[in-house]
């Protein structure tokens, strides 16, 4: 939404992440404006199979990363609103288990089920 939101189609109201986005320091928080506590955020991540060997998790991480880092990457995921970073595998893990807690007994009240 950020480049219909700097366009002026749409006003923005606030960044559902904790904090402020850098792309939108503008628009504050849905924790800083209404719901402490809020946090939200969309999140893409590479998986290999279980017994993949580290050498090629380590390859697959140190490839990512410099990707990112390439400033016309950079500058395509600013322009459409996202902030880009590559994660160790490690921090990964923790994510996903912080994903998984928070959003588990959400799944659990409304019933959510895969058919």
């Amino acid at each position: 939404m950020i480049e219909q939101i700097r366009s002026g189609q749409v006003r923005g109201l606030a960044v559902t992440t904790a904090k402020r986005s850098q792309l939108a320091p503008e628009l504050p928080s849905v924790a800083e404006a209404a719901v402490p506590g809020f946090d939200v955020m969309g999140w893409f991540a590479f998986f290999v199979p279980r017994r993949t060997s580290r050498a090629i998790i380590d390859k697959v991480h140190i490839d990512t990363v410099t990707a990112l880092r390439d400033p016309a990457v950079k500058a395509h995921f600013d322009n459409i609103g996202m902030v880009a970073f590559g994660s160790t595998p490690e921090e990964l893990a923790a994510l996903l288990t912080a994903e998984m807690e928070k959003w588990q007994p959400v799944i659990k009240q409304a019933h959510i089920a895969l058919d």
